[in-house]
């Protein structure tokens, strides 16, 4: 991701958004092949897994829609300083769910 912003500073505005465009393409298709691996390793142990997948997916994208609008609603967006800090809280916030289900699911 840091590798599109990088892109998009590219000589002119042009060739940066052809780069961020084929960035975001490389970069969609490596996310799209991980989770349907993830899927078919699931879907192997009988659907022991592919159920908890399934809902942890659910779930995480839940929350994480409940926690941006945190974010808006504590530092709005009306400046780049208001919406750089619901950025950082919402980051903080993506990496303490990981870290979490990292834990629960390290005791299965």
């Amino acid at each position: 991701m840091i590798l599109l912003v990088a892109a998009a500073e590219i000589r002119d505005k042009h060739t940066g958004f052809h780069a961020s465009l084929v960035l975001t393409l490389l970069i969609g298709s490596a996310g799209a092949v991980c989770q349907n691996t993830m899927i078919a390793l699931a879907f192997e142990t009988k659907g022991q897994l592919l159920e908890l997948y399934f809902l942890g997916t659910g779930v995480s994208g839940l929350a994480m829609n409940f926690f941006q609008m945190i974010a808006v609603l504590l530092f709005g967006t009306s400046t780049p300083t208001d919406s750089l800090k619901g950025t950082v809280f919402y980051f903080l916030m993506a990496i303490i769910i990981s870290i979490a289900t990292i834990i629960m699911f390290s005791k299965l």
